[in-house]
């Protein structure tokens, strides 16, 4: 917490230890956390080398993580303080150990940060690439920490629609950037615009029928990373972008239906026809969001704005590649509308270089003075808000904090219903002895 003033850092364990004392009483007796949704909390939703694209790795990395959720899991169910925690915070014992890794990691990181600068915070001659890199190191971590909060959240819409009235400490963070579509009509502004639209971006990922799917809208924040302007970074999606541009002509009066159709048919990317408007997917070449992985990216161009390209992004929820629960969830964006001319010109940096040059040059830029001393850029918050940092680091603090304290009483019963009801002879015995250990120990004290 050395990004903090004194001030704050009181703030946040005040607020820390009020979480614990005020457990049961935020979750009011009643958690929204279901057994299933806890065995998808222990699981990592970024694994390293899942896309790496070598053979097997998918199913390495998935089966290694799959191994240590369930290790974690029985944790959960033998011992009354993990599960009660788990509740309160909604945070499982492996995510919360994975967020305090990453902030260690962090905080080494701006530690070396701190060579490559002067006095005056300027970088250091032959160092901007080194900071550079460590600035990139601190954004991803960050946004891991950020992306593996909502997904635990939105994960539990895949059993139940609890997640709207959770008041958890992962519900309350995620709430900021996830909301529940009421009803699929409400969400066909964000899969093409209309039914038909709808129902062809759907069954790309597997839905069959869209009615009975549900739709969570994800607010895009620049500094989580943005799946629209992700999928720009694809060289055939590029493309289109370069022929539209130059058979329009000035005003893109000579960019017809036909013409379009014919780009998209030479480019031999999976398009269609409706409704008057083409429809194509522009595979995105970035992960830029830890929780949705690969995604699947939609471009819409209208006749009746021939200069215009309206981008959608989605995502079927699973857990690597498989499915759970008992009903589809799509993750949605807000579209977002651009020029023809502007699509083009955000420049895909798997280009190559002298491709890019070419490009650059075509841009019409403000001259820049001349190159300084560079100032050291804000290396605390680059891939989440300070709030957002902030509200992290509280979380962790919580969970601490509960674990310091006895399990409320009034807990024990519903912690022993769902262990019996969960059907597991040998985790419900564990479960029994720790409870005795646990109610041994709470007599001891109070005599």
């Amino acid at each position: 917490m050395d990004w903090m003033t004194e001030e704050e850092r009181k703030k946040v364990l005040i607020a820390a230890a009020a979480s614990g004392t005020a457990g049961i009483a935020m979750t009011k007796g009643n958690s929204t956390i279901g057994t299933r949704v806890k065995y998808l909390d222990t699981m990592k939703n970024y694994l390293d080398g899942f896309y790496s694209g070598k053979p097997g790795a998918k199913i390495f990395a998935s089966g290694k993580e799959a191994i240590a959720g369930n290790l974690d899991i029985m944790k959960n169910f033998a011992n009354p303080a993990e599960s009660y925690a788990h509740d309160v915070t909604g945070l499982s014992n492996r995510a919360h150990q994975q967020l305090i890794s990453q902030q260690q990691q962090i905080n080494t990181l701006r530690n070396n940060s701190l060579k490559l600068i002067d006095d005056k915070k300027n970088i250091l001659p032959r160092k901007k690439t080194a900071y550079n890199n460590i600035r990139k190191d601190i954004s991803k971590l960050q946004k891991k920490q950020h992306y593996k909060i909502i997904n635990d959240y939105s994960n539990r819409f895949l059993f139940n629609n609890k997640g709207l009235t959770a008041t958890d400490d992962v519900a309350r963070y995620a709430q900021q950037f996830v909301s529940k579509i009421d009803n699929p009509v409400k969400a066909q502004p964000y899969m093409g615009g209309s039914k038909e639209a709808m129902s062809w971006i759907a069954k790309q990922q597997g839905v069959k029928n869209q009615r009975h799917a549900l739709y969570l809208l994800h607010k895009t924040v620049p500094k989580h990373g943005d799946v629209l302007r992700g999928m720009q970074f694809h060289n055939p999606t590029y493309r289109i972008f370069q022929d539209m541009n130059r058979i329009g002509g000035k005003d893109f009066s000579k960019l017809t239906s036909k013409k379009v159709e014919a780009i998209l048919k030479s480019s031999k990317m999976n398009h269609k026809k409706i409704n008057g408007k083409f429809y194509f997917n522009a595979s995105p070449a970035r992960k830029s969001n830890f929780d949705w992985g690969g995604y699947n990216g939609v471009v819409e161009w209208n006749p009746t704005k021939r200069d215009k390209l309206t981008f959608y992004a989605n995502d079927k929820r699973d857990l690597f590649k498989m499915k759970f629960g008992g009903r589809d969830v799509i993750n949605v964006v807000q579209p977002k509308t651009i020029t023809i001319p502007e699509a083009e010109l955000r420049i895909s940096a798997s280009l190559n270089p002298k491709k890019q040059k070419e490009i650059v040059e075509k841009i019409a830029r403000s001259t820049r003075g001349p190159d300084k001393a560079r100032i050291a850029s804000n290396l605390y918050f680059p891939g989440n808000t300070k709030k957002g940092v902030k509200d992290i680091e509280i979380m962790t603090q919580a969970r601490k904090e509960i674990l310091k304290k006895k399990v409320p009483w009034k807990y024990i019963p519903k912690f022993m219903a769902r262990r019996f009801g969960f059907g597991i002879a040998g985790i419900s015995a564990m479960a029994v002895l720790a409870l005795m250990s646990t109610v041994a120990k709470d007599r001891e004290t109070a005599q």
